[in-house]
C-alpha cells in the first residue's frame, strides 16, 4: 500500500513507527485506522528495518480485523484506548510485548500466543477508560515470559453461549505475575491447568454467575500466592481443586455469594455451595479470615496446608451447609469465627499439630471421629466441661476416637487429672450403650474404681465398711462355731468377711445371729463385688500401661 493511499491517522502511524514515537488521534476528525494497514506495517518485508521500534496507536478506530495469527513480531505493539470494531487475532503469534490500556475490543484470539515480555490488557489511568471486552477473551494455552495485567477491566460475553467464556485462560503459562484487580467478570473466568510463577491477584474483583460455577481454576499451579482479599466478590461457585499453591491462598474479606445448587449425587456439600477446593496443596497459609462472608458451603476435602488453616474473624461460611474439611491437613488450625456456623463441621480423619478454638464460636453439630491434634492452644482457657461437650457434639452412638484423642493431648501436656477425666468419660459413654446389666456394673466400677482410673477409691470403700462393720458387729453377740476359737476381735472379722482371698480364721470360728447374720452375707457379697472391681480396674490399668 502506497503512503498516498494511507488516511490521515494511518498516515501518522506509519511516520512515528519509524521515529519510536506515538500516533495519537484524539485530535483528528477521523481517528480511522484499518488493520490491514497496522499488518502491512509490521509484516511487509521494510518491517525488518524497525527492529527497536514499534506500534504504538492512542485513540484510534481500527477497522477490519486484525490478524497476526503466526507471525514473529520482534517490536512492542501498545494500543492505547482504541477502540476494535472486529476481533483481534494473535493465534500462535510470537511477540516481543503487547500492551491494550483502555481499548475496546469485541473479544480477543490469542490462543497459543507467545509474549517474550509482559501483556496488558488492563484500563488506561491516562485516558481514564477501562478496558472492556464484550467477547471470549482466550488465552488458551498462552505462554507470556512477564506478567499478565487484567487490572480495571469489564469482560462479558453475550448470551453465554456454549463454551465461550469471559476469559478462558486454560493451559496458559505466566512466568512472574497474573494481576487480575478490580476488574468485572459477567460469566466463567477459567484457568483450569494454568501455570503463574509469580502471585495470582483477584483483590477488588467481581466474577458473575450467580448460581453457577464462575471462577473454574483446577490444578492450577501458582508459585506464590493467590490473593482474593478484600472487595473479592464471587457470584457463583469458586473451583479450586487439586490446585497446587507454593505461598498463601488469602480469602480475608472475600465475598461469595449467590452460591451453586448442588444434589445428593454430587457430593457430602450437597445443598449450595460457595467454594470447593477438593486436594489443593497450599506452602503456607490458608486465610479465611478477617470478614469472610460465604452464602453457601465450602468443601475443602483432603486439603494439605503447611502452615495455618485460619477461620479466625470469619463472618459467615454458609446458610446452615456443611463447612467440610475432613481429611484436611494443617499444621496450625484456627476455628475461630466471629458469628457460630450455622451448619455442621466436619473434621473427620482431619489432622494438625495445633488447635486454637474457642467454645463460642463451635457450630452445634462436629463431626470428630478420626481428627487428630498435637496440641491444644497454650493457656487456653476452654475448660475440660467444655471440651468433653464439643466431643459429643454430632456423636451419633458411641465413638472412642475422640474421647482417646483429647485424653492423649492432656496426657503429653501432663495434665494428668484432665486426662483420667476424659477416660472416664470415654467408660460411661461407652457403657451407656450397653444393656442393663452392663450398665449396672458400669455404676460399680464408676463407684468403686473410677473406671480403673482411680482405684484409690476401693481404699476408702473398704475402710469405710470396716469401721461401720466393726462398730455393728462390735455391739452384737458373736457364737463360738469351733472348739477353743481364737479371741473374737470386730476389726479382724469385718475384714474377714471383705477379703475373700484372705482367711483371717475369724469368719470359720464365729457367728453372729439375728439382723448381723443378714449384715455378715451382706459383707461377703460386697467384698466379692470390691475385689472384681479392683482386679478390673487394674487389669484396665496394666492395658493402658
Amino acid at each position: 500500500m502506497e503512503n498516498a493511499e494511507y488516511l490521515a491517522g494511518e498516515a501518522m502511524l506509519a511516520q512515528a513507527c519509524r521515529t519510536n514515537g506515538t500516533a495519537d488521534l484524539a485530535g483528528l476528525d477521523d481517528r480511522t485506522v484499518r488493520a490491514e494497514v497496522i499488518e502491512q506495517l509490521l509484516l511487509a518485508p521494510d518491517a525488518a528495518d524497525l527492529p527497536v521500534r514499534g506500534i504504538r496507536l492512542a485513540n484510534a478506530l481500527v477497522t477490519g480485523p486484525l490478524r497476526l495469527n503466526g507471525a514473529q513480531v520482534n517490536c512492542p505493539l501498545v494500543f492505547d484506548g482504541c477502540d476494535f470494531y472486529e476481533l483481534p487475532e494473535f493465534r500462535d503469534a510470537q511477540l516481543l510485548s503487547l500492551a491494550m490500556p483502555g481499548c475496546h475490543v469485541p473479544g480477543l484470539d490469542a490462543e497459543g500466543l507467545q509474549v517474550h515480555g509482559s501483556l496488558r490488557l488492563q484500563g488506561s489511568t491516562r485516558l481514564g477508560r477501562r478496558f472492556v471486552s464484550t467477547g471470549q477473551l482466550s488465552l488458551l494455552g498462552a505462554r507470556i515470559g512477564g506478567t499478565l495485567y487484567l487490572r480495571d477491566a469489564d469482560l462479558s460475553t453475550p448470551d453465554e453461549p456454549k463454551d465461550v467464556y469471559p476469559l478462558n485462560a486454560s493451559r496458559l503459562q505466566v512466568a512472574h505475575h497474573f494481576s487480575c484487580t478490580s476488574t468485572r467478570v459477567d460469566g466463567q473466568l477459567r484457568m483450569i491447568n494454568a501455570k503463574v510463577g509469580g502471585v495470582v491477584n483477584f483483590r477488588g474483583t467481581t466474577i458473575r454467575r450467580p448460581g453457577k460455577l464462575c471462577l473454574q481454576a483446577e490444578r492450577l499451579e501458582v508459585g506464590e500466592s493467590i490473593w482474593f482479599g478484600n472487595k473479592f466478590t464471587a457470584e457463583g461457585r469458586v473451583l479450586l481443586n487439586y490446585a497446587r499453591v507454593g505461598g498463601t491462598v488469602d480469602l480475608a474479606g472475600a465475598r461469595l455469594l449467590a452460591p451453586e445448587q448442588l444434589t445428593e449425587s454430587e457430593g457430602p456439600a450437597a445443598g449450595t455451595i460457595s467454594l470447593r477446593a477438593l486436594g489443593i496443596r497450599i506452602g503456607r497459609d490458608l486465610l479465611v479470615t478477617k470478614g469472610f462472608h460465604a452464602e453457601g458451603g465450602l468443601e475443602l476435602t483432603s486439603a494439605k496446608v503447611t502452615g495455618k488453616l485460619s477461620f479466625r474473624g470469619a463472618e459467615k461460611c454458609g446458610s446452615g451447609e456443611r463447612i467440610e474439611l475432613s481429611g484436611v491437613s494443617a499444621g496450625t488450625m484456627e476455628l475461630l469465627f466471629t458469628n457460630r456456623p450455622s451448619g455442621e463441621l466436619n473434621l473427620r480423619n482431619a489432622h494438625t499439630e495445633l488447635l486454637v478454638d474457642d467454645p463460642r464460636s463451635w457450630p452445634e453439630m462436629i463431626i470428630l471421629d478420626g481428627f487428630k491434634y498435637g496440641r491444644l492452644q497454650p493457656e487456653s482457657d476452654v475448660s475440660i466441661a467444655q471440651r468433653l461437650d464439643m466431643v459429643r457434639r454430632g456423636m451419633q452412638g458411641y465413638l472412642p476416637q475422640p474421647y482417646e484423642q483429647l485424653a492423649t493431648v492432656y496426657r503429653s501436656a501432663g495434665q494428668e487429672q484432665e486426662a483420667r477425666r476424659v477416660a472416664m468419660a470415654k467408660e460411661r459413654a461407652r457403657r451407656s450403650r450397653l444393656g442393663l446389666p452392663g450398665r449396672a456394673w458400669g455404676v460399680v466400677l464408676q463407684a468403686t474404681v473410677g473406671y480403673g482410673y482411680r482405684t484409690w477409691l476401693a481404699g476408702l470403700w473398704l475402710l469405710g465398711l470396716t469401721v461401720v462393720g466393726a462398730v455393728a458387729f462390735g455391739h452384737g453377740q458373736a457364737t463360738p462355731i469351733v472348739d477353743r476359737p481364737p479371741p473374737f476381735q470386730d476389726v479382724v472379722y469385718t475384714l474377714d468377711l471383705l477379703l475373700p482371698i484372705a482367711d483371717l480364721g475369724q469368719e470359720k470360728a464365729w457367728q453372729l445371729g439375728g439382723a448381723l447374720q443378714w449384715l455378715t452375707w451382706t459383707y461377703v457379697i460386697a467384698g466379692w463385688v470390691l475385689t472384681t472391681a479392683v482386679i478390673a480396674g487394674l487389669t484396665r490399668a496394666l492395658n493402658r500401661s
